[in-house]
């Protein structure tokens, strides 16, 4: 049985790289990391893709399995080659943010180093360097800019809250207060929370916390809005933790897009205004298709989605809509061996990422070049 499930995989492959080859619409990049990790493992799978400055670069590792450091790779567009950015001193490179004045960082997810300082990382001169400053900072996940603040959504030591803020550029900083019921929120000592993402939904801030009880071996997860320079609970957040996603990151895409607010986690979904968060509404696809990843492109949505075959693989599709929520028109389908976990547009090309983090697989890590326009 397990020759058989052996060969069926090969052929699968085989058929792939046939069908891509004899394509002129699709082109594969390769596996930027093929000669570091030829195995074919998770570390490999494209976590994030973001498209800056002529260059593609992809977020990959394994903050699971503690591989580091990681590489970031860039494929530069002009050049048609891929080229290393450099390396960051943390177990994986899940989410590339851009933030105000044309600012590339990558949040440090699991420093190498010991856990007194967490990481991130700014692009400066087309390499990344490290900001080693986070205080008591296990896990970076997210970083936004609000509010004359910058802040940071962290996996802080155990009995620390889930958010930190520097109004002085990194000089200092400082932990937000947590309320709910009109009292402190707080994380005892033997226990842990973590900020997941932040949500600018409507000028209004969100944060997503995931709190673990060591002691009694529990978890609740939940919404914070962000008020008066404090986070007050708003509803939970379970939802977020209940898909069985493809990507290492809780919500690889969110951006407000005609009046709503878009989000996917497995699935696409959207809140209104009205009803942030407490009320949501999940986006139907043509076929019932998942989610991995959305774009905002020339005032376009475009959907990175699959679905599993009956057979081995997935069948991948690209849409596009201009409402978000119907008016779906088919860019692009492909039949492949994993499925694509990240993606990102420039000019006529989608760059899809792609990659199963539960399997071993040849295909991990590949970068393809889609026409879509």
């Amino acid at each position: 049985m397990k020759l058989f499930k052996k060969i069926i995989a090969l052929l699968v492959i085989t058929i792939t790289l046939i069908s891509i080859t004899g394509c002129q619409e699709i082109k594969d990049l390769g596996v930027p990391t093929i000669k570091r990790y030829p195995g074919g493992g998770a570390v490999r799978c494209i976590w994030d893709t973001k498209v800056y400055d002529g260059k593609v670069y992809v977020g990959m590792g394994d903050y699971d399995k503690n591989t580091h450091p990681s590489d970031v790779w860039a494929y530069d567009i002009k050049k048609r080659k891929w080229v290393l950015t450099g390396s960051v001193d943390d177990e994986a490179v899940i989410r590339f943010i851009e933030l105000g004045g044309n600012v590339l960082v990558v949040p440090g997810t699991d420093p190498s180093e010991d856990w007194e300082m967490g990481n991130y990382y700014i692009l400066q001169n087309g390499t990344w360097q490290k900001q080693r400053v986070l205080p008591n900072v296990i896990h970076n996940f997210d970083i936004i800019d609000y509010d004359g603040k910058r802040m940071y959504g962290v996996g802080a030591d155990y009995g620390l809250l889930p958010a930190i803020y520097t109004e002085d550029n990194g000089k200092t900083f400082k932990t937000f207060e947590f309320f709910k019921n009109g009292e402190p929120y707080l994380v005892k000592s033997e226990d842990y929370a973590r900020g997941y993402e932040f949500f600018e939904v409507f000028s209004e801030l969100y944060l997503l916390v995931h709190h673990t009880y060591v002691g009694i071996q529990k978890a609740s997860a939940s919404i914070f809005k962000y008020k008066d320079g404090a986070f007050y609970y708003y509803c939970d957040g379970r939802e977020f933790f209940m898909a069985s996603r493809i990507n290492m990151t809780i919500t690889p895409a969110k951006a407000p897009f005609k009046n709503n607010y878009f989000y996917c986690t497995d699935y696409l979904y959207y809140t209104k205004e009205t009803e942030t968060f407490k009320t949501k509404w999940k986006v139907e696809l043509p076929n019932g298709e998942r989610v991995s990843d959305f774009v905002i492109h020339n005032g376009e949505m475009y959907i990175l989605s699959f679905i599993e075959k009956e057979t081995e693989g997935y069948t991948v599709t690209i849409y596009k809509t201009n409402s978000g929520v119907s008016d779906f028109n088919k860019v692009y389908s492909f039949d492949y061996g994993v499925p694509p976990i990240s993606f990102d547009v420039y000019n006529k090309y989608a760059y899809v990422g792609m990659g199963d983090r539960k399997t071993v697989s040849d295909l991990n890590g590949k970068v393809l070049r889609i026409r879509i326009l």
